[in-house]
């Protein structure tokens, strides 16, 4: 599969982490297409450009400028409640599998590893 747009949102949910969340040079992707309403009366509204599992992308190495890795990581939340809607759903439907490697081999070669040793937790950590 091929596309022009310069970002990929390999699990976008709702798009939470967008303050543009229709951003024409992202390509929106989730495993999930499904609409809720939570217990305030809010619409939760998980409608990605594509359908897909990013433990199994369906891009060639290197198709992104920038590759936006959020995926479902609460893991202590009632079956129930509307962060589970948000989240777990999302690793329940995917066989649970989430490897960070498996995104790393998407971005231009270096890049990720750069990246992850530059955030300020790798810095203090070592």
């Amino acid at each position: 599969m091929t596309t022009d747009k310069l970002i990929l949102d390999a699990c976008c949910g709702s798009r939470m982490f967008w303050f543009d969340k229709n951003n024409p040079a992202a390509l929106f992707a989730d495993v999930r297409i499904e609409s809720h309403i939570l217990c305030d009366g809010r619409a939760l509204e998980i409608s990605p450009d594509i359908q897909m599992d990013f433990t199994k992308m369906p891009f060639a190495d290197e198709s992104f400028h920038l590759v936006v890795f959020d995926p479902p990581h609460l893991i202590k939340l009632g079956s129930k409640t509307w962060m589970a809607k948000k989240w777990l759903l999302a690793q329940s439907r995917s066989g649970g599998g989430m490897s960070l490697h498996k995104v790393h081999r998407r971005v231009p070669s270096g890049l990720a590893d750069e990246f992850a040793q530059s955030t300020p937790a790798k810095r203090q950590h070592g």
